[in-house]
């Protein structure tokens, strides 16, 4: 059995990597075998991401010139898509005309979303007037392909429940992670320095943000303590904040993850990110950190008051629970067990692999 797989980004997005690339090779062990083709290249992920600065002139013309190349992608897929039993498209939306063209090709097409479809996401809102009418037409065009493949994978329970109404085949395959990549830590053995740990990307460092006045309240109780964030862009700008920066890489991550003491995950209130599960969150869990994040109706499914992390609504909140963590190694020590036992029964990489093995072969058989 072959599968076209397109996806959004390579494998340098996060997204693309974690929904799309980990499971191709678990995928051939099932005997599926995939061909990919990407619509976009690092150099336009790159450059909207953040990760390589560039004025807003240069991001207007690097969003058109490759909108026009991510076109001629698409098509490359219509044209390819005929040869193979099913195609599974990782988030990306194709235009109206091009996709009844694909489902002329192959009909056999299972979708993957991850993120609410009748909300825009509000860093998106920032840009210019032209890239925000394209954006608000490419929103609908992911409700579009919702309704329209023959299968969907929502990346959680809540973008599920929101696809339901207009495609009642969806399964949930939410955060894979790889359990042996990201491998638990034995009891941290104690250190002089304590650190509180955030991973992510440019285009996410604004979030560090809305924990500001909270951590520039720790530094000033523990003289120990460091914000270790990896990945984070230029525009990082935490005063009273002692700020270690890593670069973020594939090899690095998982030794970055574990040496944090605590791992954070802020996030602002806006509705786009009430189904936004961050896979920071589970990559802590992952490596037995404990976890502190802010209080969404999506982090509430995964997050156990005080049994697996903390959720916070306010800078009180954040103050007071990460103080007793940072005041408590063996309590930290215990809720990262349990954070990583709550991985180990929802999140596992090869569990989800057969899930998806299974939709497909389905689909390839009807």
């Amino acid at each position: 059995m072959r599968v076209l797989v397109v996806t959004l980004f390579t494998a340098t997005s996060g997204s693309s990597r974690v929904m799309a690339f980990q499971f191709l090779p678990l995928l051939r062990e099932l005997g599926i075998e995939s061909d990919v083709i990407t619509i976009y290249p690092d150099e336009f992920f790159n450059v909207q991401g953040g990760i390589v600065p560039a004025s807003t002139l240069v991001k207007s013309l690097n969003f058109g010139y490759y909108l026009v190349l991510g076109m001629a992608q698409r098509l490359k897929a219509v044209i390819a898509a005929g040869k193979y039993d099913a195609v599974f498209v990782q988030r990306d939306p194709f235009p109206k005309l091009l996709l009844k063209l694909l489902q002329r090709q192959n009909p056999r097409i299972v979708y993957e979303f991850e993120d609410a479809f009748e909300s825009t996401n509000p860093f998106l809102k920032q840009r210019s007037l032209v890239h925000r009418l394209l954006l608000q037409w490419q929103r609908g065009l992911y409700k579009n392909m919702v309704a329209e493949a023959r299968h969907v994978i929502a990346s959680n329970a809540l973008c599920a429940d929101e696809a339901r109404p207009v495609n009642p085949n969806i399964t949930v395959l939410c955060e894979p992670i790889d359990l042996t990549r990201y491998r638990q830590l034995p009891d941290k053995p104690r250190s002089e320095q304590l650190v509180i740990g955030w991973i992510g990307s440019p285009s996410t460092t604004s979030f560090l943000h809305f924990a500001r006045e909270p951590l520039k309240v720790l530094c000033e109780r523990y003289p120990n303590l460091v914000l270790r964030v990896v990945g984070a862009g230029e525009q990082l700008d935490m005063p009273g904040v002692r700020v270690e920066k890593r670069t973020w890489s594939k090899e690095t991550e998982v030794a970055d993850l574990r040496s944090f003491d605590v791992g954070i995950m802020p996030l602002n209130s806006d509705p786009f990110y009430r189904a936004h599960l961050g896979h920071k969150m589970i990559q802590y869990m992952a490596v037995g950190i404990p976890v502190v994040a802010s209080h969404t109706e999506i982090n509430a499914t995964v997050v156990e008051e005080g049994v697996n992390g903390f959720l916070v609504k306010n800078d009180e909140e954040w103050v007071a629970r990460l103080s007793q963590l940072l005041d408590d190694a063996e309590l930290r020590n215990e809720i990262g067990l349990r954070g990583r036992q709550l991985v180990e029964e929802r999140f596992d990489l090869v569990r989800q692999a057969q899930q998806l093995g299974n939709v497909i072969r389905q689909l390839a058989s009807a």
